[in-house]
């Protein structure tokens, strides 16, 4: 389970930055905004995996990419 969504989710990643043309009215948010996101789920999917070395990797590149996030930043206490 947690290999397929990897895979759906780096898919998502490089679609990411692709189009951006509706965030300037608020939908989907930003580029960096959606990467942040998929990044996080990556962590989550990492920790699912039990892989917490990696999944703290992911957790910090969604912060980096959006530090606004809470999540990210309470799974990286953990």
């Amino acid at each position: 389970m947690t290999k397929k969504f990897s895979s759906a989710i780096q898919a998502r990643l490089k679609q990411a930055g692709l189009s951006d043309e509706f965030s300037k009215f608020g939908e989907e948010g930003t580029a960096k905004e959606r990467r942040a996101n998929l990044f996080y789920l990556q962590g989550l999917n990492a920790l699912a995996g039990e892989d917490t070395a990696v999944a703290e990797k992911f957790f910090d590149e969604a912060l980096k990419l959006n530090p606004n996030l809470i999540w990210p930043k309470v799974m990286r206490q953990k």
